[in-house]
């Protein structure tokens, strides 16, 4: 993901693959969105090598919040 770019905007542009989980599970409850969350941070903690915690906060307030 480039740098200064958050996954409202991707969710927004459509431009990233992961955002087609969040599309998914938008049109779903909550828990759901959560659900692909989780796999949206094991891919980035685990797959890409990315263990930053920062990427984990920015989708619990995506949950939080909803996406709009």
């Amino acid at each position: 993901m480039p740098r200064g770019r958050t996954f409202k905007d991707l969710y927004k542009q459509g431009s990233a693959s992961e955002v087609a989980v969040l599309r998914v599970c938008d049109a779903h409850i909550k828990i759901c969105l959560h659900e692909a969350c989780s796999v949206l941070v094991w891919r980035y903690r685990y797959d890409l090598k990315s263990p930053n915690v920062e990427i984990y906060d920015e989708i619990e307030q995506i949950v939080r919040e909803g996406i709009t």
